[in-house]
């Protein structure tokens, strides 16, 4: 799917380009709910954020990727090459995992003519039953949509307010995503070892907060360093909490063999959060005039977050309390 619909992409034509995106959108849409349920077939024990938290650190990496290599491809041989380079990723990645696909499928698939047992209630009914999923779910609305509106718009604002050249640009995009990659695992491994997913949930919330302040604050003089340096430390906080989060997903749910069915549920949240704060705090900008100053948007939607977190904190089961249920 990613590598057809980064073919559409390359023909420039905008209605191909349209078509290239949704399948895109549905190539990275997949993977979460079935790598849970894969993972859901193993038992981590202490280990399970941090087994989350390295799948869930390929997405910053591939974006550090995209700031360090994409942005100056795109800048002297055209956008064209740098999609067709891109797409020789997953291209590769099409072959490996056909090669080490039957090592990881979940028990009772395949043609051994055993049919898996059906879980004891559906994933909806799930919602009804363990009320910490509600504030999980508005965890992950919140806390994609910010980081994602960070993400889509950096480049746009460094050059547009800030000055920075394009290479630049792209250069403080990479060390976002890259600290992003090196927050997931801090977290994931911070996570199993002292403070548990809840709590580390709310500390990244206050981090989000703290940092989209200080961009509000940042001088548009300041200069590429200690931009550079601003959205390395709000990579490594604010983007630090996809792993966190989708552990917390199968940790709480009921039985091991829903955990598929509510990761695509509750993770979906942040692909509406996306959407829907992209969205939001584009419309700020056009009403504001600059990208710097939405920033207080995305402030007040971190503000929230951390109430929410603390919903969820209080409300989730303590790990002991989880640890029969699968």
């Amino acid at each position: 799917l990613a590598v057809f619909g980064m073919a559409l992409t390359v023909s420039g034509t905008w209605w191909l380009m349209l078509c290239g995106a949704v399948f895109i959108g549905l190539s990275y849409g997949m993977p979460a709910a079935a790598a849970a349920q894969v993972f859901a077939q193993v038992e981590f024990g202490r280990r399970r954020n941090m087994v989350f938290s390295v799948r869930q650190s390929g997405v910053p990496a591939g974006g550090a990727l995209a700031g360090f290599l994409v942005a100056p491809a795109a800048a002297y041989l055209g956008w064209h090459w740098a999609i067709s380079f891109v797409a020789c990723v997953p291209l590769v990645l099409i072959f490996v995992l056909g090669r080490v696909e039957t090592r990881f499928r979940p028990a009772g698939s395949g043609n051994t003519g055993a049919k898996p047992a059906a879980p004891p209630m559906s994933a909806v009914a799930v919602l009804r039953t363990v009320p910490s999923y509600l504030p999980l779910y508005g965890v992950g609305f919140l806390m994609a949509g910010i980081q994602l509106a960070i993400g889509t718009f950096l480049v746009a604002m460094l050059i547009s307010e800030f000055d920075l050249s394009v290479v630049q640009a792209g250069a403080v995009l990479g060390f976002y995503q890259l600290f992003g990659f090196a927050g997931r695992l801090f977290f994931g491994l911070m996570a199993d070892r002292f403070f548990g997913g809840p709590v580390l949930l709310l500390f990244i919330a206050a981090c989000k907060t703290v940092g989209c302040g200080t961009v509000l604050m940042l001088p548009l003089d300041a200069g590429f360093l200690p931009t550079a340096g601003l959205f390395a430390f709000l990579g490594f906080t604010s983007n630090g909490w996809n792993g966190v989060y989708f552990a917390e997903i199968s940790r709480i749910s009921p039985d091991r063999r829903l955990v598929g069915k509510m990761t695509g549920l509750v993770g979906s949240a942040g692909f509406l959060g996306v959407i829907t704060t992209s969205i939001a705090y584009s419309l700020v900008v056009d009403w504001l005039g600059e990208y710097r100053g939405a920033y207080g948007f995305l402030v007040t939607a971190a503000l929230v977050c951390c109430l929410v977190a603390f919903a969820f904190w209080w409300l989730a089961p303590a790990a002991e309390d989880t640890a029969s249920l699968h």
